[in-house]
Protein backbone atom coordinates (compact mmCIF):
# COMPACT_ATOMS: atom_id res chain seq x y z
CA UNK A 1 0.00 0.00 0.00
CA UNK A 2 1.17 3.35 -0.98
CA UNK A 3 2.49 5.99 2.00
CA UNK A 4 0.99 8.99 2.22
CA UNK A 5 4.36 10.47 0.99
CA UNK A 6 4.38 8.32 -2.07
CA UNK A 7 0.65 9.61 -2.77
CA UNK A 8 1.32 13.14 -2.61
CA UNK A 9 4.94 12.59 -4.94
CA UNK A 10 2.55 11.16 -7.41
CA UNK A 11 -0.29 13.40 -7.36
CA UNK A 12 2.37 17.00 -7.38
CA UNK A 13 3.54 15.51 -10.31
CA UNK A 14 0.79 14.32 -12.35
CA UNK A 15 -0.80 17.81 -11.65
CA UNK A 16 2.09 19.15 -13.61
CA UNK A 17 1.23 17.02 -16.41
CA UNK A 18 -1.84 17.78 -16.60
CA UNK A 19 -1.13 21.53 -16.96
CA UNK A 20 1.36 20.19 -19.74
CA UNK A 21 -1.38 18.38 -21.80
CA UNK A 22 -3.95 20.99 -21.01
CA UNK A 23 -1.20 23.41 -22.68
CA UNK A 24 -0.54 21.94 -25.45
CA UNK A 25 -4.33 21.31 -26.12
CA UNK A 26 -5.11 25.28 -26.34
CA UNK A 27 -1.83 25.68 -28.55
CA UNK A 28 -3.04 23.04 -30.63
CA UNK A 29 -6.54 24.84 -29.96
CA UNK A 30 -5.21 27.97 -31.53
CA UNK A 31 -3.29 26.60 -34.10
CA UNK A 32 -5.59 24.95 -35.61
CA UNK A 33 -7.57 27.94 -35.64
CA UNK A 34 -5.11 29.95 -37.44
CA UNK A 35 -4.69 27.37 -40.55
CA UNK A 36 -8.65 27.33 -40.44
CA UNK A 37 -8.74 31.33 -41.02
CA UNK A 38 -6.09 31.04 -43.38
CA UNK A 39 -7.86 29.31 -45.36
CA UNK A 40 -10.92 31.41 -44.77
CA UNK A 41 -9.23 34.38 -45.83
CA UNK A 42 -7.93 32.95 -48.76
CA UNK A 43 -11.33 31.92 -49.91
CA UNK A 44 -12.75 34.95 -49.32
CA UNK A 45 -10.32 37.24 -51.37
CA UNK A 46 -10.41 34.80 -54.22
CA UNK A 47 -14.39 35.07 -54.50
CA UNK A 48 -13.83 38.63 -54.81
CA UNK A 49 -11.97 38.22 -57.91
CA UNK A 50 -13.62 39.29 -61.27
CA UNK A 51 -13.47 36.50 -64.09
CA UNK A 52 -10.87 38.51 -65.90
CA UNK A 53 -7.97 37.89 -63.36
CA UNK A 54 -8.43 34.33 -63.38
CA UNK A 55 -5.67 34.34 -65.94
CA UNK A 56 -1.98 33.34 -66.36
CA UNK A 57 -1.41 37.31 -66.83
CA UNK A 58 -3.11 37.80 -63.87
CA UNK A 59 -0.99 34.90 -61.60
CA UNK A 60 1.11 36.79 -59.69
CA UNK A 61 -2.05 38.91 -58.18
CA UNK A 62 -3.19 35.73 -57.30
CA UNK A 63 -0.63 34.12 -55.96
CA UNK A 64 -0.32 38.17 -53.86
CA UNK A 65 -3.67 37.15 -52.58
CA UNK A 66 -1.85 33.83 -50.85
CA UNK A 67 1.10 35.48 -49.47
CA UNK A 68 -0.97 38.33 -48.06
CA UNK A 69 -2.96 35.77 -46.19
CA UNK A 70 -0.07 34.18 -45.01
CA UNK A 71 2.23 37.10 -43.36
CA UNK A 72 -1.58 37.84 -41.71
CA UNK A 73 -1.32 34.20 -39.93
CA UNK A 74 2.72 34.27 -39.08
CA UNK A 75 1.89 38.11 -37.43
CA UNK A 76 -0.85 37.18 -35.40
CA UNK A 77 0.31 33.83 -34.06
CA UNK A 78 4.49 35.31 -33.50
CA UNK A 79 3.67 36.96 -30.31
CA UNK A 80 1.53 33.74 -28.83
CA UNK A 81 3.86 31.48 -30.02
CA UNK A 82 6.76 33.13 -27.96
CA UNK A 83 4.41 33.29 -24.99
CA UNK A 84 3.60 29.69 -25.14
CA UNK A 85 7.10 29.12 -25.45
CA UNK A 86 8.04 30.43 -22.29
CA UNK A 87 4.73 28.69 -20.73
CA UNK A 88 6.16 25.46 -21.47
CA UNK A 89 9.59 26.13 -20.24
CA UNK A 90 8.40 26.99 -16.85
CA UNK A 91 6.11 24.39 -16.95
CA UNK A 92 8.97 21.99 -17.74
CA UNK A 93 11.41 23.60 -14.65
CA UNK A 94 8.18 23.33 -12.33
CA UNK A 95 7.91 19.49 -13.62
CA UNK A 96 11.82 19.00 -12.46
CA UNK A 97 11.51 20.83 -8.79
CA UNK A 98 7.99 19.20 -7.92
CA UNK A 99 9.77 16.36 -6.93
CA UNK A 100 12.55 18.20 -4.68
CA UNK A 101 9.98 20.23 -2.94
CA UNK A 102 7.87 17.06 -1.94
CA UNK A 103 10.78 15.72 -0.36
CA UNK A 104 11.88 18.71 1.05
CA UNK A 105 15.31 18.74 -0.95
CA UNK A 106 16.84 22.33 -1.36
CA UNK A 107 18.55 22.30 -4.87
CA UNK A 108 19.95 25.62 -4.69
CA UNK A 109 18.82 26.45 -7.87
CA UNK A 110 16.84 29.31 -8.93
CA UNK A 111 14.38 31.27 -12.07
CA UNK A 112 15.10 29.55 -15.59
CA UNK A 113 18.08 29.41 -17.79
CA UNK A 114 17.48 31.96 -20.56
CA UNK A 115 19.95 30.57 -23.09
CA UNK A 116 18.14 26.69 -22.73
CA UNK A 117 14.74 28.77 -23.26
CA UNK A 118 16.31 30.04 -26.41
CA UNK A 119 17.58 26.73 -27.51
CA UNK A 120 14.35 24.90 -26.57
CA UNK A 121 12.01 27.56 -28.70
CA UNK A 122 13.34 27.28 -32.30
CA UNK A 123 10.66 24.51 -33.09
CA UNK A 124 8.01 26.51 -31.72
CA UNK A 125 9.14 29.63 -33.45
CA UNK A 126 9.75 28.10 -36.75
CA UNK A 127 5.71 26.19 -36.24
CA UNK A 128 4.12 29.09 -37.73
CA UNK A 129 6.13 29.82 -40.48
CA UNK A 130 6.65 26.41 -41.46
CA UNK A 131 2.95 26.02 -42.05
CA UNK A 132 1.78 29.15 -43.34
CA UNK A 133 4.59 28.52 -45.93
CA UNK A 134 3.07 24.94 -46.35
CA UNK A 135 -0.40 26.13 -46.91
CA UNK A 136 0.49 28.83 -48.86
CA UNK A 137 2.38 26.08 -51.80
CA UNK A 138 -0.62 24.32 -51.57
CA UNK A 139 -2.93 26.71 -52.33
CA UNK A 140 -0.90 28.17 -54.86
CA UNK A 141 -0.36 25.24 -56.64
CA UNK A 142 -4.32 24.20 -56.90
CA UNK A 143 -5.02 27.92 -58.39
CA UNK A 144 -1.81 27.22 -61.32
CA UNK A 145 -3.23 23.64 -61.98
CA UNK A 146 -6.87 25.00 -62.34
CA UNK A 147 -5.89 27.66 -64.70
CA UNK A 148 -3.46 25.37 -66.69
CA UNK A 149 -6.58 23.02 -66.61
CA UNK A 150 -9.25 25.13 -67.72
CA UNK A 151 -11.51 25.12 -64.70
CA UNK A 152 -13.72 27.53 -63.23
CA UNK A 153 -12.36 29.76 -60.60
CA UNK A 154 -15.50 28.64 -59.06
CA UNK A 155 -13.66 24.75 -59.57
CA UNK A 156 -10.69 26.32 -58.34
CA UNK A 157 -11.84 27.57 -55.03
CA UNK A 158 -14.25 24.23 -54.35
CA UNK A 159 -10.50 22.31 -54.71
CA UNK A 160 -8.22 24.47 -52.16
CA UNK A 161 -11.19 23.74 -49.40
CA UNK A 162 -10.98 19.98 -50.13
CA UNK A 163 -6.92 20.35 -50.32
CA UNK A 164 -7.11 21.88 -46.49
CA UNK A 165 -9.67 20.12 -44.78
CA UNK A 166 -9.20 16.74 -45.99
CA UNK A 167 -8.46 14.44 -43.30
CA UNK A 168 -5.55 11.93 -42.76
CA UNK A 169 -2.18 11.87 -40.63
CA UNK A 170 0.40 14.41 -42.38
CA UNK A 171 -1.59 14.59 -45.85
CA UNK A 172 -2.85 17.64 -44.67
CA UNK A 173 -1.93 21.14 -43.38
CA UNK A 174 -3.92 20.79 -40.46
CA UNK A 175 -2.67 17.36 -39.49
CA UNK A 176 0.99 18.88 -39.63
CA UNK A 177 0.30 21.87 -37.71
CA UNK A 178 -1.37 19.49 -35.27
CA UNK A 179 1.25 17.22 -34.86
CA UNK A 180 4.44 19.86 -34.93
CA UNK A 181 2.41 21.57 -32.20
CA UNK A 182 1.93 18.97 -29.94
CA UNK A 183 5.48 17.30 -30.47
CA UNK A 184 7.31 21.00 -30.48
CA UNK A 185 5.50 21.95 -27.29
CA UNK A 186 6.51 18.28 -25.52
CA UNK A 187 10.13 18.86 -26.54
CA UNK A 188 10.34 22.46 -24.84
CA UNK A 189 8.85 20.76 -21.75
CA UNK A 190 11.32 17.79 -21.63
CA UNK A 191 14.18 20.02 -23.08
CA UNK A 192 13.69 22.36 -19.81
CA UNK A 193 13.00 19.37 -17.55
CA UNK A 194 16.23 17.93 -18.40
CA UNK A 195 18.73 20.80 -18.30
CA UNK A 196 17.23 21.72 -14.65
CA UNK A 197 17.89 18.05 -13.30
CA UNK A 198 21.75 18.80 -15.04
CA UNK A 199 21.69 22.26 -12.91
CA UNK A 200 20.70 20.71 -9.83
CA UNK A 201 22.82 17.74 -9.61
CA UNK A 202 25.51 19.87 -9.68
CA UNK A 203 24.49 20.99 -6.17
CA UNK A 204 23.20 17.68 -5.19
CA UNK A 205 25.03 14.63 -5.63
CA UNK A 206 22.78 11.56 -7.08
CA UNK A 207 19.98 13.24 -8.82
CA UNK A 208 18.79 10.68 -11.51
CA UNK A 209 15.61 10.49 -13.46
CA UNK A 210 13.04 7.93 -14.46
CA UNK A 211 10.97 8.17 -17.64
CA UNK A 212 7.17 8.07 -17.40
CA UNK A 213 5.10 6.89 -20.10
CA UNK A 214 2.42 9.06 -21.18
CA UNK A 215 -0.18 5.80 -20.84
CA UNK A 216 -1.59 6.09 -24.13
CA UNK A 217 0.95 6.49 -26.72
CA UNK A 218 3.79 4.14 -28.20
CA UNK A 219 4.57 0.52 -26.63
CA UNK A 220 8.16 0.59 -27.36
CA UNK A 221 8.10 3.75 -24.74
CA UNK A 222 5.80 1.48 -22.44
CA UNK A 223 9.17 -0.54 -22.31
CA UNK A 224 11.17 2.16 -20.59
CA UNK A 225 8.44 3.29 -18.34
CA UNK A 226 10.19 3.41 -14.96
CA UNK A 227 13.64 2.98 -16.33
CA UNK A 228 16.10 5.45 -14.30
CA UNK A 229 19.04 6.84 -15.78
CA UNK A 230 22.09 9.76 -14.01
CA UNK A 231 21.33 12.94 -14.57
CA UNK A 232 23.22 12.79 -18.19
CA UNK A 233 22.82 9.37 -19.12
CA UNK A 234 20.76 8.61 -21.85
CA UNK A 235 17.41 5.99 -22.50
CA UNK A 236 17.56 3.50 -24.83
CA UNK A 237 14.19 3.89 -26.95
CA UNK A 238 13.34 1.32 -29.61
CA UNK A 239 17.12 1.56 -30.70
CA UNK A 240 17.88 5.01 -29.96
CA UNK A 241 19.85 6.69 -27.56
CA UNK A 242 18.16 9.64 -26.32
CA UNK A 243 18.05 12.36 -23.16
CA UNK A 244 14.66 12.37 -22.12
CA UNK A 245 11.33 11.62 -24.93
CA UNK A 246 11.19 14.11 -28.02
CA UNK A 247 14.92 14.40 -27.66
CA UNK A 248 15.85 16.55 -30.85
CA UNK A 249 18.35 13.69 -31.77
CA UNK A 250 15.72 11.06 -31.62
CA UNK A 251 13.56 10.33 -35.12
CA UNK A 252 10.27 11.08 -35.73
CA UNK A 253 8.97 7.24 -35.11
CA UNK A 254 10.43 7.93 -31.20
CA UNK A 255 9.46 11.56 -30.79
CA UNK A 256 6.53 12.52 -33.15
CA UNK A 257 3.10 13.58 -30.50
CA UNK A 258 5.31 11.70 -27.76
CA UNK A 259 3.78 12.50 -24.38
CA UNK A 260 5.96 10.63 -22.21
CA UNK A 261 8.29 12.85 -19.26
CA UNK A 262 11.11 12.23 -17.09
CA UNK A 263 10.93 12.80 -13.77
CA UNK A 264 13.41 13.60 -10.74
CA UNK A 265 14.45 10.60 -8.69
CA UNK A 266 16.98 9.81 -5.97
CA UNK A 267 17.25 6.94 -3.78
CA UNK A 268 14.57 5.71 -1.82
CA UNK A 269 12.29 8.31 -3.33
CA UNK A 270 8.98 6.86 -4.65
CA UNK A 271 9.04 5.51 -8.40
CA UNK A 272 6.21 6.80 -10.87
CA UNK A 273 5.02 3.34 -11.11
CA UNK A 274 1.41 3.58 -12.11
CA UNK A 275 -0.34 5.43 -15.09
CA UNK A 276 -2.79 8.45 -13.47
CA UNK A 277 -6.24 7.37 -15.01
CA UNK A 278 -7.19 11.37 -14.72
CA UNK A 279 -4.11 12.47 -17.33
CA UNK A 280 -5.86 12.97 -20.39
CA UNK A 281 -2.85 13.32 -22.25
CA UNK A 282 -2.61 14.91 -25.72
CA UNK A 283 -1.34 11.96 -27.73
CA UNK A 284 -4.59 10.08 -26.75
CA UNK A 285 -6.64 11.62 -29.88
CA UNK A 286 -3.83 10.58 -32.46
CA UNK A 287 -4.87 6.71 -30.92
CA UNK A 288 -8.23 7.22 -31.89
CA UNK A 289 -7.09 8.99 -35.36
CA UNK A 290 -4.27 6.33 -36.25
CA UNK A 291 -1.44 8.36 -35.64
CA UNK A 292 0.67 6.72 -33.56
CA UNK A 293 1.97 3.48 -34.32
CA UNK A 294 1.53 1.28 -31.32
Amino acid sequence: MATKQEIEFRARVNEVRRDIASQSKNIEKQVLAGVKSLQDDTVKALVNLTPEQWGQSHLPQLFNVTTAASNRLQQEFNTFVIGETRTAFELGVKLADTPFQVMNVTTGVFGIDLQALQLASVGLSDLVTDVSNQLRTSINGNILRGIGGNLSNEQIISNIGRQITAKGPFKTAEARAEAIAITETSRVNNIANDERLVAVNKNVPGVNKQWVWSGVSRLTHAAVHGIIRKAKETFTVAGEQLLHPVDPNGSAFNTVRCGCTTVAHMTGWPKMDFIDPKLTNFAEESIKKGEIIL
